[in-house]
């Protein structure tokens, strides 16, 4: 169940989701203005960023110059992120680097659809890529999409740079093709296990010849 302020950030629109300290690591400032390009496609969709940290007032500052207020909620700390997850249309992971990447993982096990920066280390493995270049575009795996990390520092510019454009074309993709959509979930519906404490105990023990 979700409560009343969640049912109103999801009441109208495309529903795009992320969630994650907001931290410059993060890389949730350039969504934001990723998703200036979406809205303009899309004038009732939504972003949602679960999550809070010190960055908030950047965030604040970034959604006024570009006047998404309207579009971009800051959500705050969310005790059960999934079910505003399994309510989405997409979820956009735009980390510059990770551990893994736990909430691609976790989204990707609620059943939605996910875009994810090509972050060092976990992406390829969580959207099974095997390529080994470094990526000037998106890639359209069958388990979801891969795109270039954004690099460098944003101030106050309206203009998107060219790894932000690469981020926006692709939301709109995938909320536009529902045939990916499905193949997405599809391939992504028994993969829970994938990720499961039994499967990955089973998996050291293989290759440490136990």
């Amino acid at each position: 169940p979700i409560n009343e302020e969640q049912s109103r950030w999801l009441a109208t629109g495309k529903i795009v989701i992320t969630m994650g300290r907001y931290v410059s690591s993060k890389g949730h400032i350039h969504l934001i203005r990723a998703f200036s390009r979406v809205v303009k496609r899309y004038p009732d969709s939504k972003l949602l960023l679960l999550g809070d940290g010190e960055l908030r007032g950047i965030y604040e500052k970034t959604i006024e110059i570009l006047h998404l207020e309207n579009n971009v909620i800051l959500c705050g700390f969310q005790n059960n992120p999934f079910a505003l997850l399994g309510r989405s249309d997409v979820f956009v992971f735009p980390s510059k680097w990770e551990g893994f990447g736990y909430a691609l993982e976790e989204a990707i096990c609620c059943g939605i659809p996910c875009i994810s920066t090509d972050f060092k280390y976990g992406a390829r493995d969580i959207l099974r890529y095997n390529g080994e270049e470094i990526l000037k575009d998106a890639v359209y795996t069958k388990y979801g999409v891969l795109i270039p990390v954004c690099n460098g520092e944003v101030g106050d510019s309206i203009a998107c740079n060219s790894e932000e454009e690469i981020m926006a074309e692709a939301i709109i993709k995938v909320l536009e093709d529902k045939e990916y959509q499905k193949k997405i979930i599809e391939n992504n519906s028994n993969r829970l296990y994938e990720f499961s404490l039994e499967c990955m105990v089973a998996r050291w023990s293989e290759a440490l010849g136990r």
